[in-house]
């Protein structure tokens, strides 16, 4: 007797359905071959379905390999799709795992919660409820947000702290995403305790320890548990974050996004904002909180790149600012993206910030004591109305904040929108940081975040990825209630950045010897024609001196100066289109020097171009707000446009 080797039911069933396949296949074609090629050959009544014999032009799978080779891959099939299947399933058991660890409450909200009589449920059948549930956008919030069911409970990681409330309400933010058919997925933590970032990191397999405030959004979007994140921000620590994780950030106009039913530290500066790995997101989010929309004529028109605060950031910082800028004038257009002095200006629209710089440098500030100056109304205010009680120094705070909102209104008026840098430094990374420098750098970065939040304008912030893994990043503001223009140029302008980075990081080949000997001498020789042309031009012999800054540019083409100083010459002959084109050039080098914007004003003002010339006078004060002779400048514009009429 032959020993029988047991079989499963699966199997057997699986065995059983082959064979009966192949048997009713066989069969088949057995019929078909009776009959002619091209007609009704047999009409299976179960299933009221005819068969129909293929024409010659037709071959099934069977026709050209066989019978067998087509059952096999029809099993082939089957096969994979049970592993797809299975592969799905483990993934969402693993997300699942992941979101129980990130997560200090699990949750799965597609329902908003009982609201009060100052809120409107949306119904089911309502079209608005599909704005966002068509692409599934899950969210998390930060432990500071109210989730109907669950405590309040800011950096309590389990949830038992024994003097919170069960939340009956919603905060009024989920509670609109929810009705426009977003889904909440948890809460995830806020910490202050560095110590504790880092025990939570390494439990969550996280080595990006970068800021410490909202730690719990940042990992949630790193590991792909949501689309986007809803976080508390009181003055930059959340943008901190946001941005150390390489993500995008925005912080909408203050007051645009309702607040209601989050624990706010400091109700002058908290705001709800909104990270994501997707900027496209923002668009929609946005739109689903009722953020108003600008008519995109009305788009700003200048950006203007603060190159004075990246000047007192690291060299990684510093290396980004060409990348920055050029990535900026390729959204904008080379006329609409200029340099910034920011620090400058903000001493000079706002006077009442002098009571907070050294004695030394009220009259002359550098750009970092007026960051430090803005960083300290920041904390004065928080720490204010943290502990509820009112000085004198709170009370001149919230006047810089008022001065400094009013001027970033009438700026940003005029069509100008800010790009600052949003950290001086590289994150610190690894689970060997210590708890110092992540709570260093993100004071660091609030220097920057206290402009935004003191002007109560909206502020979006750009990740840039670097080659070690770490990440740097910009922030654009605009005037208030033009959230919508920031939102819809930062996917591009984030591209076009990138972009530039890869292209100023490819490899350059080394330069000989002879060669790199060559271009010092040849650099030698334009710094000996400028001087000679420097002489001639002393002596008002413009035309010699126009012939040796020539001979300068042609031996040094990428030094602005010397375009600068035949400008000048040719404005002394009269040449005045000769002298707008070598300023414009230089400006492309170097859109700091305030002599070529003074030059080319002249110029145009000479060809009774009086709206360009203005311009470039304005140009000027932006950058020096004191300069006596593009006020006199503009004045003298003035009264030839009034004569003219």
């Amino acid at each position: 007797m032959e020993s029988q080797v047991p079989v499963d039911d699966d199997d057997r069933v699986q065995q059983d359905s082959i064979e009966t396949i192949h048997d009713n296949v066989e069969d088949l074609a057995d019929e078909l071959g009776d009959q002619e090629e091209n007609h009704v050959v047999k009409e299976i009544e179960s299933d009221e379905v005819v068969l129909t014999a293929a024409p010659e032009t037709r071959r099934t799978l069977s026709d050209t390999y066989g019978i067998p080779f087509a059952i096999g891959a029809g099993v082939c099939g089957v096969a994979l799709l049970a592993l797809s299947h299975v592969w799905r399933r483990r993934r969402r058991r693993k997300r699942g795992a992941m979101r129980e660890l990130v997560c200090c409450h699990v949750v799965d909200l597609t329902e908003p919660s009982v609201c009060d009589r100052d809120r409107s449920v949306v119904s089911k059948s309502n079209p608005c409820r599909h704005m966002l549930g068509e692409d599934e956008y899950n969210f998390v919030v930060s432990d500071r947000v109210n989730i109907a069911g669950f405590a309040t409970n800011p950096g309590c990681m389990d949830g038992n702290d024994p003097d919170s409330v069960v939340c009956t309400v919603s905060a009024h933010a989920v509670d609109v995403l929810i009705e426009k058919g977003a889904k909440c997925v948890g809460i995830v933590p806020t910490m202050s305790d560095a110590c504790r970032v880092k025990e939570y990191l390494a439990k969550v397999h996280e080595t990006l320890s970068c800021g410490v405030a909202d730690v719990g959004a940042r990992v949630a979007l790193r590991k792909g548990i949501c689309t986007f994140a809803l976080c508390v921000d009181d003055g930059g620590n959340a943008m901190s974050s946001i941005i150390g994780g390489g993500l995008f950030g925005y912080r909408p106009t203050s007051g645009l996004v309702s607040v209601d039913g989050c624990a706010r530290c400091s109700p002058t500066l908290s705001s709800l904002c909104i990270a994501t790995r997707d900027p496209s997101v923002f668009m929609k989010v946005s739109a689903a909180l009722d953020v108003p929309k600008t008519q995109f004529q009305d788009d700003i028109e200048r950006y203007l790149v603060a190159e004075d605060a990246f000047s007192v950031c690291s060299a990684d910082v510093k290396a980004i600012l060409p990348s920055v800028i050029q990535g900026v004038k390729r959204w904008a257009g080379p006329d609409q993206a200029q340099a910034l002095s920011l620090c400058q200006w903000i001493h000079h629209k706002i006077p009442t910030i002098r009571k907070l710089l050294p004695e030394k440098e009220r009259e002359n500030p550098s750009t970092k004591a007026i960051l430090d100056a803005l960083a300290a109304v920041v904390d004065t205010i928080h720490s204010t109305e943290v502990d509820m009680y009112e000085s004198s120094a709170y009370v001149d705070a919230i006047q810089i904040a008022e001065d400094l909102s009013i001027a970033c209104r009438n700026a940003m008026q005029e069509g100008l929108v800010f790009v600052i840098p949003v950290c001086s430094s590289k994150p610190p990374c690894g689970h060997s940081v210590q708890a110092e420098d992540m709570i260093n750098w993100e004071r660091d970065c609030k220097r920057f975040a206290s402009i935004s939040a003191l002007a109560g304008i909206p502020e979006v912030v750009i990740p840039i990825n670097l080659d070690d893994g770490s990440c740097l990043g910009i922030g654009i503001l605009a005037m208030q209630r033009k959230d919508s223009v920031l939102l819809r140029a930062v996917g591009k302008i984030s591209q076009y950045i990138q972009e530039e980075r890869k292209k100023q990081t490819k490899p350059v080949q080394a330069t000989k010897p002879d060669a790199k000997k060559k271009v010092e001498n040849e650099v030698t020789m334009a710094e000996e024609e400028k001087n000679l042309g420097n002489a001639c031009f002393k002596m008002q012999k413009f035309e010699q001196a126009i012939q040796h800054y020539s001979r300068a540019v042609q031996l040094d083409a990428k030094n602005p100066v010397f375009l600068s100083n035949r400008a000048m010459a040719y404005l002394k002959l009269g040449a005045y289109v000769e002298a707008e084109e070598d300023c414009t050039k230089a400006l492309e080098m170097d859109p700091c020097l305030v002599k070529v914007f003074l030059r080319r004003g002249a110029a145009r003002a000479a060809t009774a171009r009086f709206a360009e010339a203005k311009s470039d006078f304005e140009r000027v004060l932006v950058l020096e707000p004191q300069n006596k002779q593009a006020k006199i400048e503009l004045s003298n514009l003035a009264s030839l446009t009034n004569n003219s009429l």
